[in-house]
Parts: C-alpha cells; structure tokens; sequence
C-alpha cells in the first residue's frame, strides 16, 4: 500500500508540474502572440513609411528643382535691381548733364500789340563736335498769342 500512495504522491506531483508547465506554456504563448502582433503593427508602419518615402521622392526633387529657381530667381532679382539702380544713375547723369545745356525756364511776357514773346534754345548743327551750352544759339521769337 505504501508503494501505492507513493505512486500516487509521484503522480499528484507530475499532474502539478504537467499544470504549471502548460501555464507557463500558455503565458509563453499569448507573450509570443503579443510579439507577433506588435511586430505586424511594426511591419505595417515600415510598409507605410516606405510607401510615403516612395511618394516624397518625386515631391522633393520637385522642391529642390523649385528652390534652385528660387535662388535663380533671387539672383536674376539682384543683377536687374544693380542693372536698374545704373540706369538710374545715368538717367541722373544725363539729366544733370541737360540741365547744364538747357538754360532755366523763362517766363512768358506778352508783349505789345497782343505778341506773345518767346525763348526758344537752338542748337547749331555741328557734328564734328560736342555740343555745349556755348555751341547753341538764342534767339527771340515773336508768335501771335
């Protein structure tokens, strides 16, 4: 009888480690489930990153192409507004240098008999030199007011 309550003893033993070995087989399981599934979210979130890395890579071609006309743009800007400001200071130039050429404005003054007298600036045709103010000729001119 001994022998019996020690295989019984024994067996009772073997049925508890049979019982924590499949809990902890089924801990192991749902532990290896919870992994396989973080590793499909994870293998979903690489497939779309990859998908939106594909689709960027045309979008940011695209923006370096339109940042180097931009920068084409600011330089081209640049060259026109140089260009600009040295026609302006010929421009400036040039009209100093007319003002010297051209006397000031005088005022109209009528005169008697209803005449209306004015200074008119003539040049004199001269093409073998440069013109200055000395060069030109004043001359009165009476018109009918």
């Amino acid at each position: 009888m001994e022998d019996f309550s020690l295989m019984k003893q024994h067996l009772q033993e073997k049925e508890e480690l049979i019982s924590t070995l499949r809990a902890e087989l089924r801990q192991t399981q749902e532990e290896q489930d919870a992994q396989l599934e973080e590793l499909k979210t994870l293998q979903q979130q690489y497939l779309l990153r990859n998908r939106e890395v594909i689709e960027l890579l045309p979008l940011k071609a695209q923006l370096q192409e339109y940042q180097e006309q931009a920068e084409t743009m600011q330089m081209m800007q640049e060259e026109l507004r140089r260009e600009s400001l040295a026609w302006q200071q010929e421009l400036h130039q040039l009209r100093l240098g007319q003002s010297e050429w051209n006397p000031p404005p005088q005022t109209p003054t009528i005169g008697t008999g209803g005449s209306h007298e004015t200074s008119v600036w003539i040049d004199v045709p001269d093409s073998s030199c440069r013109r200055t103010p000395s060069t030109a000729i004043w001359k009165r001119v009476l018109r009918p007011f």
